[in-house]
């Protein structure tokens, strides 16, 4: 499981209702839920052999925490594990938004670019994120970015970014060989979802944050 901003705060400039990441949110995280990476080799018998699927906590980049510089240690050993090998790299926050970078939707231009270049002998073909709770299929290059839903709510259209209404569900990856392909999957007889906003128990708990 990888952590998000709702779980060990925002690295950002203006971060999510003033919640910022430290040490001790990332310390409270792990010591709850274990590591907020992993590295897992891809099997033969899953016809993924030739991959590796690696995750990471994107609100450690841009902190200037020490965690920060750890996991960028870690990276680096990850990525020389990872050589000649296909990757599908999973983290929260997205790498690209449509037309670049997005300050507080994007992991850094910066780190972007410190992150491909770390995986340059190796071939990054996915980037799945979360973050925006909604799906997106699209290509950067050559690499296939997905942004996977929430699979509680939907939130509705944002024309200022140019983005559609969300639709609650999950998203299903299948890899055959050096074949990856990613779905939407909508939960099953799920009827009168709302948007967040509507929902009185999502404004109980914003409320809830506020007031501390």
């Amino acid at each position: 499981m990888l952590p998000g901003n709702h779980d060990v705060g925002e690295s950002a400039d203006n971060p999510w209702m003033d919640i910022p990441v430290t040490s001790e949110r990332i310390a409270g995280y792990t010591s709850a839920w274990g590591e907020d990476r992993f590295f897992l080799d891809g099997e033969a018998t899953a016809r993924s052999g030739d991959w590796v699927f690696i995750g990471l906590n994107s609100e450690r980049f841009g902190s200037g925490l020490p965690q920060e510089d750890e996991q960028w240690d870690w990276l680096a050993g990850a990525s020389a594990r990872a050589r000649g090998k296909s990757v599908l790299l999973f983290l929260h926050k997205p790498l690209w938004f449509p037309g670049g970078s997005l300050p507080g939707i994007t992991v850094r231009a910066a780190d972007r670019q410190r992150l491909l270049a770390l995986f340059a002998e190796a071939r990054l073909r996915v980037v799945a994120n979360g973050h925006l709770h909604r799906y997106r299929r699209a290509f950067e290059g050559e690499i296939l970015t997905v942004w996977a839903p929430s699979m509680t709510f939907s939130v509705p259209a944002d024309p200022k970014r140019g983005l559609e209404p969300s639709s609650p569900g999950i998203v299903e990856y299948l890899i055959d060989g050096d074949d990856v392909q990613a779905e939407l999957r909508r939960v099953p007889g799920l009827r009168g979802v709302d948007d967040a906003a509507t929902m009185t128990e999502f404004a109980a708990v914003m409320a809830e944050i506020e007031a501390r």
